[in-house]
């Protein structure tokens, strides 16, 4: 869409690797500890979503924590 109307756009650094179509787009700013794309794991109240992998999510979230899954979870920034 910016590239059609001649635009800025705000957009993070795996969707802009991602886009094929760069035309004579730039980066014009990048490493902005503003910028930071955060992720998150929430747990839901199995009571409300019964259906979730409960279980599951806890031992994803816990391996992010852990020194093992962080530096990966760094390094794909």
């Amino acid at each position: 869409m910016p590239l059609g109307n001649g635009a800025y756009t705000l957009s993070d650094r795996g969707t802009w690797l991602s886009f094929g179509n760069k035309g004579d787009l730039t980066v014009l700013v990048e490493g902005d500890p503003r910028l930071l794309n955060r992720y998150d794991v929430i747990l839901l109240d199995p009571k409300k979503h019964p259906h979730v992998k409960q279980e599951a999510a806890r031992r994803f979230g816990d391996w992010l924590a852990s020194p093992e899954g962080r530096p990966r979870s760094v390094a794909a920034r």
